[in-house]
């Protein structure tokens, strides 16, 4: 492998983040296995029990004509699918975060001190930081649509429009939040004042989207549907998520053509 090879620093991009991939598989792995136990136990033990029991008791003396008792069973089912299939998929977003790993790991060691001694353009540079965050994502997004696929044929379901709309909106935004995380720990120069700068990002974005749905006077607030949102975003998704490389490698871009002169 030659010297400043494009495999060898993809390499070295995979060997910093080792680390993090073993412990996002470990999560996953663990939260897969309690939610294939938990819908066994859903199917043929005590948690089935444990719902009828519920939805017996939330009928109380009411007209059983009149109460929909396969309904409320049936809105606790999905419920509970929620978390079985959503924890470990969510599990795997942990995977996109490693770019940020890597940058930070990168500030501490002062890397970019001894970068400035190799024969890599900067363009080459920043290629490699998206193409590990576009393969990040893409492994989280095959895990989640994998494991997703398992329990629903496990309950004779197919993977629906809206959890792929789900799963392909939260890979995008978590792969936004990671670019932004990179780039905020080269601005700053190390992970913790980058992480801090994008927690407060993030704060202000929700401060002020909540000032934005704020009702107005005599207006009942009403809860956000994250789930229909997802739904809508997801037609625009890709488009999304390329723009979301394409601004981060611009971004790198600068940040190590300017560190290198």
């Amino acid at each position: 492998m030659k010297k400043g090879s494009f495999a060898g620093q993809l390499y070295r991009e995979f060997y910093l983040a080792r680390k993090s991939y073993i412990t996002g598989l470990i999560m996953f792995g663990v939260w897969a296995v309690f939610g294939w136990l938990a819908l066994i136990s859903f199917q043929y033990g005590n948690i089935g029990k444990i719902i009828d029991h519920l939805a017996a008791d939330s009928s109380g003396s009411a007209d059983p004509a009149m109460f929909d008792y396969e309904g409320l069973r049936r809105n606790i089912e999905d419920q509970l699918f929620l978390w079985l299939k959503g924890f470990p998929a969510l599990m795997t977003l942990s995977f996109i975060f490693s770019g940020a790993d890597i940058a930070g790991k990168d500030e501490f060691a002062i890397w970019q001190r001894y970068a400035k001694c190799t024969p890599v353009a900067p363009a080459r540079r920043a290629a490699i930081k998206m193409l590990m965050n576009f393969t990040a994502a893409a492994a989280a997004f095959i895990l989640s649509v994998g494991y997703i696929s398992f329990i629903d044929a496990l309950t004779g379901k197919s993977l629906s429009y809206r959890e792929l709309a789900v799963l392909m909106t939260s890979v995008t935004a978590v792969t936004l939040l990671s670019v932004i995380a990179q780039v905020y720990i080269r601005i700053f120069r190390g992970i913790d004042k980058g992480m801090l700068a994008l927690i407060g990002t993030v704060i202000v974005i929700e401060v002020g989207l909540f000032i934005l749905n704020k009702p107005g006077p005599g207006v009942q607030n009403k809860e956000i549907d994250l789930v229909g949102l997802c739904e809508q975003l997801f037609p625009f998704t890709p488009l999304i998520f390329t723009g979301t490389l394409a601004v981060g490698f611009g971004v790198m871009y600068a940040l190590y053509g300017r560190r290198e002169k």
